[in-house]
């Protein structure tokens, strides 16, 4: 979805989807930077939602190492 960067390395943006047994998408997001990986799936089934979680990330320059404690405060907004 987008990239960032932290001091000299390349942060990857990825969108997450999961088809649910009742039919519908789940999204969730994948943050890749230096051989780490972290992601959190079915955060959401708005894509809207989830989008503009992924533009927050890629403005913040988020890390894999930071992914959890964002994606924690999104929810509790």
């Amino acid at each position: 979805m987008g990239t960032a960067r932290c001091k000299a390395q390349t942060v990857c943006y990825y969108l997450l989807v999961e088809e649910l047994e009742s039919g519908t998408e789940a999204y969730g997001v994948s943050v890749e930077c230096g051989g780490e990986r972290e992601a959190r799936r079915r955060l959401t089934v708005s894509g809207r939602s989830v989008l503009g979680l992924i533009r927050r990330l890629i403005q913040g320059g988020v890390t894999p190492v930071a992914l959890g404690d964002v994606v924690e405060d999104w929810l509790l907004r």
